[in-house]
Order: C-alpha cells, then structure tokens, then sequence
C-alpha cells in the first residue's frame, strides 16, 4: 500500500499538506498517523525518533490515539508532550455556559447543515472567554475613541484558523467535554474503550499560571490521571499563547516544578520551586 496516498486530515481529506475541506495543515495533525495507519506521516511531520507534541483540543485526540496504539501493541511513540491541553472536563468551569446542551444543540444543526464547524466560531467563543481584552477593548477603543488598536502579535496566533470536522466536533463536545468520557467511564474510538490511565509513554504536560482557555487546575487533574511512570508537569507564568511562545532568549517568563503529583493543584503549586525564565531548556532535557 502507498502510506503517502493515505496521508489525511482528520476530516478525511487527501492532501499532501494541507486539508482542502478543513483547510488543517497535515503537519500540524498527527492523528492522520495515529488513526489511519500511516507511517510516512509520522516522518513528514519530522517526528522520526518517536517524541511528538500537541497543542490544546488536538491533544485531546492525540491522547485517543496514543492509547489506540498502545492497545494494539504499536510502540512507536516512545515520548509525548502536551501543552495547554485538558483531558478532565469534571470541571467546566468559565467553559459552562458552552457546554449546555442548547448551545451544543446549536452547533450541531451547523454541522448537519455545513458539514464543518467554521474557524470563526471556534476563535468567536475563545473571545468570549476573555470579553473585556477580546471584545470590549478593541471596540471601546476604536470604535467609540478612535483610536488605532496597539499592535499585539501574538493575536497572529487567531489568524491561522482551522475549521473542525463535524463528527469530530459532535464526539469532542458531548463525549470528552459534557460526559467526561475519556476521564470517567472511558471514551470508544475503533472499538477500543479508552481511559486515560491507559497512556503509558513518557510525558511532559505544560500548564500555563492564567490560561483563560485550558485552567491549570483543570490540565493538572487530568494529568494526575494518566498511566505514564516517567511524566513531568510543568506550569509556565503568563497566559495561553504567551506562556508557550517564550523562548529563553527574552529572560521573560519563569516556570514552576514539582514531582509530587498526589497532591492537589493548590498544594502542589505552594511546594514547587520556581525557576527563572523560560521552560525551553527544561523541556530540551
């Protein structure tokens, strides 16, 4: 079989680099490997000593996927990192009003009319997270004053927008997100039941201090959670973007450490040691 042919979004489109229904960029979606068998995906994403990474909602997935190969013997991830991601929605915290079925009753009407649901939804409920900074401010400012919004790069992170599958999004909304599945009762994918003590490769999980999109409590407990026996957690100061895009060379943002994973995120974040700037060189070792 020809594995680059097999080279897939998560939508199920073929392209060689980019999706051309979702318009995700196949570098960035490791599951096309994971859930389809292909291992010439894992060398085009320049993964080809088995240490892979994910961010936010795709970790998720991943985490699906890791344990789907593990189930089936497949051993060739032999490290994994994860950063903002959260597998334990037992808390919902600011994310409830988003998860009630009337919202989601919504979205799926969407998906059943357009078959995807539209990057600017998606980037639209991440505002409402952070209304005042996202939305009132701005329009505050230049609508009401005049006045030139300041220049704020890492805001370029919004601007490389991917919609989401419908079958995706229905099965991560009311499975992972309103059930608890894959923390609580297991989640099915492939006819394999999955819990998240059933990861057992090496882990890293970075958190960061004020992440109005993944809470570090809330990233914690699920990671507290997962079968790994080599895992570190690590919890960057700053926010969701800004506290990963922090490279050593600006001597900005410090990070906290801790091995004790049995004690709760408050406790845990009372004993760390902090450590001046940035987590790169940390998670280089």
């Amino acid at each position: 079989m020809d594995h680059r042919a097999r080279l897939q979004c998560v939508c199920g489109e073929l392209d060689q680099s980019r999706c051309v229904l979702c318009g995700g960029r196949i570098r960035g979606i490791y599951l096309g490997r994971l859930l389809y068998g292909n291992r010439h995906c894992q060398t085009d994403i320049g993964s080809q000593t088995g240490q892979c990474s994910w961010l936010l909602y795709r970790g998720h997935g991943a985490w699906s996927g890791i344990g789907v190969d593990e189930k089936r013997g497949e051993t060739s991830i032999k490290s994994a990192t994860f950063f903002t991601t959260l597998t334990d929605f037992s808390y919902q915290g600011e994310f409830t009003p988003f998860l009630q079925d009337d919202f989601v009753d919504g979205i799926e009407q969407q998906l059943e009319k357009h078959g995807i649901l539209a990057s600017f939804i998606l980037s639209r409920t991440f505002r409402f997270l952070r209304s005042n900074d996202l939305i009132y401010t701005p329009v505050i400012k230049s609508y009401m004053l005049g006045e030139t919004p300041p220049a704020f790069d890492l805001l370029f992170w919004n601007g490389d927008a991917t919609g989401l599958p419908g079958k995706m999004t229905t099965q991560y909304l009311r499975c992972l997100c309103q059930q608890d599945q894959f923390a609580q009762s297991g989640i099915t994918l492939f006819d394999e039941t999955l819990h998240l003590s059933d990861v057992t490769v090496t882990l890293c999980a970075i958190a960061c201090e004020i992440d109005h999109i993944a809470a570090w409590p809330d990233s914690y407990r699920g990671f507290q959670k997962m079968g790994s026996r080599s895992k570190v957690f690590i919890l960057n100061q700053s926010g969701h973007i800004g506290g990963i895009i922090n490279p050593p060379s600006k001597k900005k943002y410090g990070h906290y450490t801790n091995t004790d994973f049995s004690l709760s995120h408050s406790e845990w974040h009372e004993s760390a040691a902090f450590h001046e700037g940035s987590c790169w060189s940390l998670w280089e070792e």
